[in-house]
C-alpha cells in the first residue's frame, strides 16, 4: 500500500537514530526522512562521517597564512603555476559567470553543479560587512571583501593538508573525511549566506551554510590538488612549531648523537606471505522482523502501520521459523 511522504516522515520521525559504536545506540528520534537524529546528520553532512567532527579554523589559520606568503612568491614554479591554473579553471572562473549553469537543472548531476555554482558565486561575490548601528549621527561603514583568488585557495588547502598531517586525529579518515575538510577551508574563505526573516519580534538573519552535496562535490575537484599541497608541506613543516618531546628528541640528537647502526643490527622486514581470500558467506535466507500486536486506528497514518503489520503477519503465516529465502518474490 503506498504512503505519501507525510506518512512516510511521520513514522519515520518515531524511530530512533540509526547510530550505532560499540553495540550502543543512540536515543533521540530521527530527523524528518533521514536515518540519524540532528546531531548525528549534522555531523555527517558536515563532516562526511557519523562521528567527524569539524576541524578548527586555529588549526590551520597560521599554516595557511605561511602557505600564502610561499605560494605568491613561488607562483611561477611550474608545480604551482599548474595548481593555480586548475583551481582558476575549476573554483574560480565558474564562479564569475553572472548568471547559472541551468535556469531548470533536471537531475542530480545538474543539481548538484547548480548548488556548486551558487557558493563558487559567493565567493567571488563576497556580501558587504556593514559596521555600526545605522542611528543617525553615527557614521555607518562598510567592509567590502576581494574576491577569493587562486593563491588564496591554494593556501587554505595547504593549510589544511598540513594540519592534518601533522595531527591525524582531527579526521575519521583521508578519504571523504579530508575531501570535506578541503572544501569546508575554502568555503570559509568568505561569509556564508545570509537570509532575511521577519517574525513577530521582527527581523533577523539566518546563515545558509552549504550543503553536504556541495562539499562533496567540491572536496573531490580540490582532492587532485594532492601532490602539489604534499610538496609545498614538506617545504613548510620546518615552520611549524615542534612539541616538547620533538625539542628535547633533536637536542639530545645534536649534543651527543647516537652511533650509526651496524649492518648485522639493521632491522629487515621479514616477507608476509598473501593472505588467502576468504568466500563471503553465502545469502539464502533473510529474517523477518519480530512479531507484535496489532496498531491501533487512531489518525490518519495508523491505516499504513495497519497495512505493514499485515503484511508481518502473512509473510509469518507462510514461514513460521522467521526466514524467508532469497527467491521470494512480493506479490503485487
Amino acid at each position: 500500500m503506498p504512503t505519501n511522504i507525510q506518512t512516510k516522515t511521520r513514522m519515520n520521525l518515531a524511530l530512533p537514530c540509526d547510530y550505532r559504536k560499540h553495540g550502543i545506540g543512540c536515543p533521540r528520534k530521527r530527523k524528518s526522512i533521514a536515518r540519524w537524529c540532528e546531531p548525528h546528520w549534522e555531523a555527517i553532512a558536515t563532516t562526511g562521517h557519523v562521528d567527524g567532527r569539524l576541524i578548527p579554523r586555529s588549526a590551520y589559520k597560521a599554516i595557511s597564512a605561511n602557505a600564502f606568503v610561499y605560494v605568491f612568491a613561488n607562483r611561477d614554479h611550474p608545480d604551482i603555476a599548474r595548481a593555480l591554473d586548475y583551481i582558476r579553471g575549476h573554483v574560480i572562473n565558474p564562479g564569475r559567470m553572472p548568471s547559472p549553469p541551468y535556469k531548470k537543472p533536471r537531475g542530480l548531476k545538474q543539481i548538484i553543479e547548480q548548488q556548486v555554482y551558487v557558493e563558487l558565486r559567493r565567493l567571488q561575490t563576497p556580501a558587504p560587512v556593514q559596521k555600526g548601528t545605522g542611528v543617525p549621527g553615527e557614521v555607518v561603514t562598510f567592509d567590502r571583501p576581494e574576491p577569493v583568488t587562486a593563491e588564496e585557495v591554494l593556501a587554505s588547502c595547504v593549510g589544511v593538508w598540513l594540519a592534518v598531517k601533522l595531527n591525524a586525529n582531527l579526521l575519521m579518515n583521508d578519504g571523504e573525511c579530508l575531501n570535506f575538510a578541503l572544501a569546508n577551508g575554502v568555503l570559509l574563505l568568505r561569509r556564508y549566506r545570509l537570509i532575511s526573516a521577519w517574525s513577530a519580534t521582527g527581523q533577523s538573519l539566518q546563515r545558509r551554510p552549504p550543503g553536504a552535496r556541495v562539499r562533496r562535490a567540491l572536496g573531490e575537484t580540490l582532492r587532485h590538488l594532492s601532490p602539489v599541497c604534499d610538496q609545498i608541506a614538506e617545504r613548510l613543516a620546518h615552520c611549524i612549531k615542534e612539541t616538547p618531546e620533538q625539542v628535547r628528541a633533536r637536542q639530545a640528537d645534536e649534543n651527543r648523537p647516537l652511533p650509526e647502526a651496524k649492518p648485522n643490527e639493521l632491522v629487515v622486514p621479514l616477507p608476509v606471505e598473501p593472505a588467502a581470500p576468504v568466500p563471503a558467506p553465502r545469502l539464502t535466507h533473510y529474517e523477518l522482523p519480530a512479531r507484535y500486536p496489532r496498531p491501533l486506528l487512531r489518525d490518519l497514518s495508523s491505516s499504513a502501520l495497519i497495512a505493514k503489520w499485515s503484511e508481518v503477519e502473512r509473510l509469518w503465516s507462510l514461514y513460521p521459523d522467521g526466514k524467508i529465502p532469497v527467491t521470494f518474490k512480493k506479490e503485487n
